[in-house]
């Protein structure tokens, strides 16, 4: 799922030929907080499917990510540093189920915050909560002041580690790199040589590297004449 959509974010008329960034993990969380307040079967169905499983039963989904939000925080903090923080934005007046908000908080640990999308302070608030959570990283949601909004569900994720097997500054040296649109430019690279996850394909070459505490990073490099998008198909 999370290649699949990030495939088709990359098409985007503004994300080509562009450094992109996307959190499949933030999606999911708040599709399945989304899946809370889904008023019929085919809503349901639709969002569920696009978070792996159709028709998951509900308290299954809500317990499954409860555990996942679980196993997020509680890394060891020496190690590793994970954020995880969600957020439920409500307009004032609109009645939401008890059960809906009563779930957001009990699984999810979502902040409720009754707002107007008529003010512009509702969007200072959340560009404000995005700010705290990320760190500084993220201080815009990108959310246009929308008057007919109702409901803005929010996840904000963070993650910070040093690898496994570190890699040495003096063996950082000049070398070529090859852009998405074919120009070449010269750029500092790491070096070093380990054992490791290692795969190929007709199209690309795959490395995984370890961090600490079971996460890893998976680097995908396109064979020379051959795009990231054409990869991504692949």
């Amino acid at each position: 799922i999370a290649t699949k959509l990030f495939t088709e974010i990359s098409k985007e008329n503004n994300h080509q030929d562009k450094n992109l960034i996307f959190s499949p993990t933030s999606l999911q969380f708040a599709l399945a907080m989304l899946a809370n307040g889904a008023d019929n079967d085919d809503a349901y169905a639709e969002i569920t499917t696009a978070l792996g499983e159709k028709n998951m039963p509900l308290d299954n989904l809500n317990k499954m990510y409860e555990k996942r939000m679980a196993n997020l925080l509680f890394v060891d903090p020496q190690k590793v540093k994970i954020g995880v923080t969600n957020a439920a934005f409500l307009q004032n007046g609109v009645l939401f189920g008890k059960n809906f908000m009563q779930n957001l908080d009990e699984y999810f640990k979502a902040a409720a915050n009754n707002v107007d999308f008529n003010e512009d302070s509702t969007y200072t608030k959340m560009n404000d909560w995005a700010d705290r959570s990320t760190n500084g990283m993220i201080k815009d949601l990108g959310i246009d002041k929308n008057p007919s909004l109702i409901l803005v569900l929010a996840n904000a994720l963070s993650f910070q580690s040093e690898w496994d097997e570190k890699f040495n500054p003096a063996e950082t040296a000049p070398g070529k790199f090859v852009t998405s649109k074919g120009e070449e430019k010269q750029v500092d690279k790491m070096n070093k040589v380990f054992t490791g996850g290692y795969a190929e394909g007709e199209n690309y070459q795959l490395v995984t590297i370890p961090f600490y505490e079971g996460f890893k990073m998976n680097i995908i490099l396109p064979s020379e004449g051959t795009t990231p998008d054409q990869v991504l198909e692949e």
